[in-house]
């Protein structure tokens, strides 16, 4: 960012009463992945003069575009819905997430994979750009 943009990031803060002891207690009652992806919701939306969207919307924004491209059947959508569940209270989506206990008990990253005739990679990259991009 320049300087001139920073400033301005600063100002819009400022203006919506963004203090340094507001921002310090939000931030350590939230993860850093999460701190990130909120910063940079905030300087797309100063940059870009984009509305702010939080995570959830994001989430909820990013999976329904997925759905909308593709043709998922029953089965596959349900474990969308399972892997939007995760993401609305996990920030990061990679194939070492299918190694957490709630993926793992259910077959892990093959099993999720071969659902989706080996796809997999392909739909969480999408999902991740989707999230970043925000709501379309």
């Amino acid at each position: 960012m320049t300087r001139a943009q920073l400033k301005e990031l600063k100002l819009l803060l400022d203006k919506e009463n963004f203090t340094i002891s507001s921002l310090n207690e939000a931030t350590s009652n939230v993860k850093n992945e999460q701190i990130v992806a909120e910063i940079i919701a905030y300087v797309r939306q100063a940059v870009l003069k984009t509305p702010v969207y939080n995570h959830e919307e994001r989430v909820k924004a990013a999976f329904k575009k997925l759905i909308s491209e593709e043709k998922f059947n029953k089965m596959q959508l349900d474990l969308l819905e399972k892997i939007k569940t995760y993401m609305l209270h996990e920030s990061i989506l990679n194939a070492e997430t299918f190694d957490t206990p709630v993926f793992k008990m259910e077959g892990g990253f093959s099993r999720f994979d071969k659902k989706f005739a080996g796809n997999l990679n392909d739909i969480i990259e999408r999902i991740n750009t989707y999230i970043f991009e925000g709501v379309a």
